[in-house]
């Protein structure tokens, strides 16, 4: 059975309240003051050290904001990112599951353009572009029951949701690797995720040296693998790495997120960025070479 419900990824945060725009451009790697109603944001919120322990998409609705964050990491970022609030007039709360539904789905016909986070607001539902026509969809009222409706042919399940994300380098930060990244490892700034031009905020000055001091040693890439078999468990197998200029002592991949999609394994990879470099380079598993893809090459 195909899963449908989306927000057992990724859950749904409001802030409100006069101060909301200040406050959360203080904090966020993002320009909050560009976000407008036709158009949601990629952020990430980061440690003083600028690794990243959060991130997501944030769009406004009427005079509120709204995050959409990993699920296994929603309640520690809420803590941690209200301890800052002080006597700003800023409220932030988890919404309630019984308050909207979460989906992927696909559309061809909606009246905007499918710009990559483009959004629009229609019927009391939210849509926001993902990729390739298919967008997230908020729906306040919870009026569809995506589990006991026959919407195959409308509605995306979450394997295609994950796939889509990490096939365009795209991953939403969860309790297994916060503080494990500086945005740029994950190309996070090319996603339009880290605004250089805005003030301050957590990790600031660490982002920024590493962009404009060239300082990244990391960097991520998409690869994927055909499968012959069902239920191959390769978590924690092995991936080889190999080339012509070097063949040994070569720091093995860092698999940051995978996902099994149309009999194929898809593999988002956190790699040292000096072996892009090198001749003929091959990464292995399963004794079977996996087919890679390079993100933003210059």
């Amino acid at each position: 059975m195909h899963n449908l419900d989306l927000s057992q990824k990724i859950k749904l945060i409001q802030i409100s309240g006069d101060d909301s725009e200040i406050f959360l451009n203080s904090q966020l790697t993002q320009d909050i003051k560009t976000l407008n109603t036709e158009r949601a944001c990629l952020f990430a919120y980061c440690s003083p050290k600028g690794r990243m322990l959060a991130n997501g998409v944030i769009y406004k609705k009427n005079q509120n904001y709204y995050m959409l964050v990993e699920a296994s990491i929603i309640g520690v970022f809420v803590k941690k990112i209200s301890m800052y609030i002080l006597r700003s007039k800023v409220k932030i709360n988890i919404v309630d599951n019984s308050a909207y539904s979460l989906s992927y789905k696909k559309i061809e016909n909606l009246p905007s353009e499918h710009a990559f986070l483009s959004s629009i607001e229609k019927e009391n539902t939210y849509y926001i572009s993902w990729f390739e026509n298919k967008h997230i969809v908020i729906n306040y009222h919870d009026n569809i029951n995506i589990e006991n409706n026959n919407l195959d042919n409308l509605y995306l399940d979450l394997d295609e949701f994950t796939h889509d994300s990490i096939q365009h380098g795209l991953f939403f930060i969860n309790s297994q690797n916060t503080e494990t990244y500086v945005p740029q490892m994950l190309n996070f700034e090319k996603l339009g995720g880290v605004s250089f031009k805005k003030g301050c905020y957590p990790g600031q000055e660490i982002v920024a040296r590493s962009q404009y001091l060239g300082k990244i040693k990391k960097t991520s890439i998409y690869a994927s693998l055909e499968l012959e078999g069902s239920n191959i468990d390769i978590s924690n197998l092995p991936i080889e790495i190999n080339s012509d200029n070097k063949q040994n002592n070569l720091e093995q991949p860092q698999i940051i997120e995978l996902v099994t999609f149309q009999n194929k394994l898809h593999l988002l990879l956190c790699i040292r960025a000096e072996y892009l470099l090198l001749d003929n380079l091959t990464l292995t598993i399963l004794a079977k070479n996996l087919e890679y893809k390079l993100y933003f090459k210059d």
